[in-house]
């Protein structure tokens, strides 16, 4: 699944999560459509350009971050006139006036936060098609590969049977612009009676940044 297979509907599906709660029933002109969607264009635009400053110039990727930037803009631009009218007409503090315009309105509001998750369901699936490195090589004991600033060195694999499952284990040593992370471990887990089906087991290690303050 990428967004070269994906992009098209991607994109549509966003512009409409945008464009669909801004819409008036049947009453629709053009002076409120700009009204409606000035903001958000303008914060995608805004978006858009600050991805092509960052060097990500990839045409694709900035007109989908872009657009999922245009729906988030216009779900948080419901939410805000929906609190301020509250907020104008009885005198609430803005927290009260967000809860009781959900409770009043949940299926409105709650569909909104369906909306929202959908546009970080594509900023993840546009994040992965974009940004992420996929290597496949085969290495021999001793060799390393070396993904961006990642080196891989391989040290072999080692089998470790569990009740029901075989586990096969590859070792892998990680280093980082020449400092030493440490070790990685992915594995294999073949089942009884389901040996056509391993589970594959990803290794990760979580990198903290520490700021000074």
């Amino acid at each position: 699944m990428t967004v070269g297979s994906l992009g098209p509907l991607l994109l549509v599906l966003l512009v409409v999560l945008g464009v669909g709660p801004l819409l008036a029933w049947r009453r629709t002109s053009a002076p409120s459509l700009w009204r409606n969607f000035r903001w958000p264009l303008l914060v995608a635009g805004l978006v858009g350009l600050a991805l092509l400053a960052l060097g990500l110039g990839q045409v694709l990727a900035v007109l989908a971050f872009a657009s999922t930037a245009f729906a988030l803009a216009t779900i948080g631009l419901e939410y805000w006139r929906g609190v301020r009218a509250r907020h104008q007409a009885a005198g609430e503090p803005y927290p009260l006036a967000l809860v009781r315009l959900v409770r009043r309105a949940p299926r409105r509001y709650g569909g909104y936060l369906v909306h929202l998750g959908v546009v970080f369901i594509a900023l993840g699936v546009i994040g992965w098609s974009f940004y992420q490195r996929q290597v496949a090589d085969t290495l021999a004991i001793g060799e390393s590969l070396t993904v961006g600033r990642y080196a891989f060195t391989y040290q072999g694999l080692f089998e470790q049977p569990e009740p029901g499952v075989q586990v096969t284990r590859a070792r892998l040593t990680v280093r980082a612009d020449g400092a030493n992370l440490g070790e990685l471990e992915p594995e294999r887990r073949v089942h009884r009676n389901w040996e056509q089906q391993p589970v594959t087991g990803v290794a990760y290690r979580r990198e903290v940044v520490a700021s000074e303050v």
